[in-house]
């Protein structure tokens, strides 16, 4: 899934690791620069920096991170680097993670007049009405108390993840 906020850079291969992630997360990942394998990161999950390998890389990330304005989002001037573009991947790919595995599970949509995002509970055979296609999920919905506007299960991936980030606030 490409990334919204700094599409030079992509991870792949990213491996996590919940149970060992403390105060940051735990990872490691290989690091696409312009579409190029370029590198690794990888962090222990105890607090520390984010390694990345080699140091040319991290050095040409944080280039790359001063080509954007600083973050002032939590009242605190924040320079963009290294540090920051990967640990935001890292971010961003466990939140496409979460929503895909909800998307499996339960229908997520939203509703005319709101800015939030609704979902059904569990629903056993979901693939099989989504796999049916929009017309069939309309109809499947029609008794809901709030009509569904768009139905996040049958979006492009990175088109839905959007839609749970703007309602999650971010």
């Amino acid at each position: 899934m490409a990334n919204r906020k700094y599409p030079r850079v992509t991870l792949r291969a990213l491996k996590y690791a919940a149970f060992q992630s403390h105060e940051t997360h735990c990872f490691e990942a290989t690091i696409y620069l312009d579409g190029k394998k370029a590198g690794t990161a990888d962090d222990d999950g105890n607090g520390g920096m984010v390694n990345i390998h080699p140091q040319s890389l991290r050095d040409q990330l944080d280039a790359y991170g001063k080509t954007f304005p600083d973050d002032n989002s939590h009242g605190i001037t924040i320079s963009i680097d290294a540090e920051i573009i990967i640990r935001e991947l890292v971010n961003d790919w466990l939140l496409a993670r979460d929503v895909k595995r909800d998307l499996a599970k339960k229908v997520m949509y939203t509703v005319a007049d709101d800015d939030g995002l609704y979902e059904t509970k569990a629903i056993p055979g979901l693939a099989q009405h989504v796999a049916k296609g929009e017309a069939h999920m309309r109809n499947y919905m029609r008794n809901f108390k709030r009509p569904p506007v768009k139905i996040l299960n049958l979006l492009p991936l990175e088109e839905a993840v959007e839609l749970y980030r703007k309602a999650a606030g971010e």
